[in-house]
C-alpha cells in the first residue's frame, strides 16, 4: 500500500508540475477604479402608541371636583349661575384623528328672573345631571408639539332640567346649553391644555431626532464600525390603532452608512424640520446601509489573524509570511506569501457575495493561481488548494444577522438614550437582508445592503417630576 500511495503522489505531482509548465498565471491585475456608490434613501417608518388609559387617568387628575363656575345673562331680565361638578371618571375614547371624551357631571344652578321689577331667584340650588360629550381633533404645530382643538359635540340631560319658582316654571336646559356653547373656551381650552401637558410629542419627535443621529457602536471588538444615520426629512400622521392606544406614525428619511475606526466620529444632527404631514400610509422599515470596507484596514486585521499560520497537506507544510487583500476588475484577490517547503506567492480570486440564505458576507468562486519562481511551487495548487480555499473561506465570511438585528437601535436609542420612560419594550418582526449593489475599488470594498422588516416602540411606564405628570409617548 505504501508503495502504491507514493506512486499515487508522484504520478499527481508530475501531472500539476506538467501543467503548470504549460500554462504559468500571473497575479491577478488590480482595479484602478476610484468611484463611490450612492446609496437609495432610507425610510424609517417609526410606530408611536400613547396609553390612552394613562391619558385618561392624568386628565382625571387634572380634572376633579367643581371646576366650573359661571353666571350668564339669560336676557335683559333674567340671569342664571350656575356650577359644574364632576361626578364620575371621565371616560376617553380615540379614533383617528379624534379624541373623545365623555364627562358625566351635576349641574347646581341658581336662576334670578326680574318680574314686574321684582326678582325671583331659588335660596337652595337646584341640582340635575348631563353628559358633556367633547371631541377632539389632534395635529402637530409647526414646532411638532401637539395641537389639540376641543370642541363640545353633544350634551345629553339625564332629567328634564325644570325648576318652580312658584309664580314661574323655568326649564334650565336652554339657557345652560346656551351658556356651555357660548362659553365653551372655559371647558375645551382647560383640555387642550391639560392635553399639552400629558403628551409632549416636541421633546419626544426632538428626542428621536437627535439621537437617532449619533454613531451607534455595531461591532465592539476589532475593527470596531459604527453605523450612521443622516436625516433628511420628517413627517407624521395619527393612525387607528389597538383599542385603548393613541397612535401615531413618523417618518423618517436618512442615508445611512458605516463607519470604522479611524474615521471622524464628530456629529453635528441636522436641525429638527418643521412639522410635515405624512400622507401615504407606510408599515414597514426599509434601511439601506452602504458598507465601506478599507483595504487597509481589512488587510491589518487579516495580518493578524493569519501571519506565522501553517499549513498541512500531503507531508508539505508551508507557513503564512504575508497577506494582502486587493481589488480587482473582477471581484477580489487575496495574495498569501508563503515560506518552507512551498515558498511564494499563491493567489486566490473571487467575488464578494451576500448569501440571503445564511445572512452572511462571504467571497466563492475561487480561482486559484499559483506565482513564483519556485518550481516546488507549482505542487501547491493540487496539494494545498483545498486547505488555503477552506481557511480564506473562514477568514473571510462574517454574519451579517447580528449586524442586521442592530438596526432597532436606530428607531429606540432616541427615547433610550432620552430616559423619557421607565421600561420600553420593543417588537421586531421577520428581518430580510437583500444585497443592492456592490463596487469594487482600489481603495475599498462597498456594498449596499438592504434591511426590510418592522418595529414598533412601546411605552409602559411614565415618568413623572415633581412639578407635573410628563410625557407618555412611545
Amino acid at each position: 500500500m505504501d508503495i502504491l500511495k507514493c506512486l499515487a503522489v508522484t504520478v499527481a505531482l508530475a501531472l500539476a508540475l506538467a501543467s503548470c509548465k504549460k500554462a504559468k498565471t500571473d497575479a491577478p491585475e488590480r482595479t484602478t477604479l476610484d468611484s463611490t456608490l450612492a446609496p437609495p434613501v432610507s425610510r424609517l417608518t417609526i410606530p408611536l402608541s400613547f396609553s390612552l388609559d394613562k391619558v385618561e387617568a392624568l386628565i382625571n387628575e387634572k380634572i376633579d371636583g367643581t371646576f366650573l363656575r359661571k353666571r350668564v345673562a339669560v336676557n335683559t331680565n333674567d340671569s342664571l349661575y350656575f356650577e359644574l361638578t364632576k361626578q364620575q371618571p371621565i371616560i376617553l375614547t380615540w379614533k383617528a384623528p379624534d379624541l373623545r371624551y365623555r364627562a358625566h357631571l351635576k349641574v347646581s344652578g341658581q336662576y334670578m328672573k326680574n318680574i314686574l321689577g321684582v326678582k325671583i331667584q331659588n335660596q337652595t340650588p337646584i341640582e340635575f345631571e348631563l353628559e358633556l360629550l367633547f371631541k377632539t381633533e389632534l395635529g402637530f404645530e409647526k414646532d411638532w408639539s401637539i395641537r389639540p382643538k376641543t370642541v363640545i359635540d353633544e350634551i345629553v340631560w339625564k332629567s328634564d332640567p325644570v325648576m318652580n319658582l312658584g309664580i314661574a316654571t323655568i326649564n334650565f336646559r336652554k339657557p345652560v346649553e346656551k351658556a356651555l356653547n357660548d362659553h365653551q373656551d372655559s371647558l375645551t381650552l382647560k383640555l387642550d391644555g391639560f392635553m399639552k401637558e400629558t403628551i409632549d410629542t416636541r421633546k419626544i419627535i426632538e428626542k428621536i431626532w437627535s439621537d437617532l443621529q449619533q454613531p451607534i457602536r455595531l461591532k465592539k471588538d476589532e475593527p470596531r464600525i459604527w453605523l450612521l444615520a443622516k436625516a433628511e426629512t420628517l413627517k407624521a400622521r395619527w393612525t387607528r390603532g389597538p383599542e385603548r392606544q393613541i397612535t401615531a406614525q413618523a417618518e423618517l428619511t436618512a442615508q445611512i452608512s458605516t463607519l470604522v475606526e479611524g474615521d471622524d466620529l464628530t456629529v453635528s444632527p441636522v436641525p429638527l424640520p418643521e412639522f410635515s404631514f405624512q400622507t401615504d400610509h407606510q408599515d414597514s422599515l426599509v434601511a439601506s446601509v452602504l458598507c465601506t470596507l478599507p483595504f487597509d484596514l481589512v488587510n491589518k486585521y487579516s495580518r493578524k489573524k493569519l501571519l506565522g499560520l501553517r499549513i498541512d497537506s500531503a507531508g508539505y507544510s508551508a507557513q503564512i509570511k504575508d497577506v494582502e487583500v486587493y481589488g480587482t476588475k473582477d471581484g477580489l484577490a487575496v495574495k498569501l506569501g508563503l515560506t518552507g517547503d512551498v515558498r511564494g506567492d499563491v493567489y486566490l480570486q473571487g467575488k464578494p457575495v451576500i448569501d440571503r440564505t445564511s445572512k452572511s458576507f462571504k467571497i466563492e468562486d475561487f480561482d486559484f493561481v499559483v506565482d513564483s519562481d519556485d518550481a516546488v511551487l507549482a505542487s501547491a495548487d493540487w496539494l494545498l488548494h483545498s486547505s488555503i480555499k477552506t481557511m480564506v473561506e473562514k477568514q473571510l465570511t462574517y454574519e451579517l444577522q447580528p449586524y442586521a438585528d442592530m438596526i432597532p437601535m436606530l428607531i429606540t436609542s432616541g427615547i433610550e438614550k432620552g430616559k423619557l420612560a421607565e421600561k420600553l419594550e420593543v417588537y421586531i418582526d421577520s428581518w430580510e437582508i437583500m444585497p443592492i449593489a456592490t463596487l469594487i475599488t482600489s481603495k475599498d470594498l462597498q456594498m449596499i445592503i438592504q434591511v426590510r422588516g418592522m418595529a414598533e416602540i412601546r411605552l409602559q411606564e411614565i415618568r413623572k417630576d415633581s412639578t407635573q405628570q410628563k410625557a407618555i409617548s412611545q
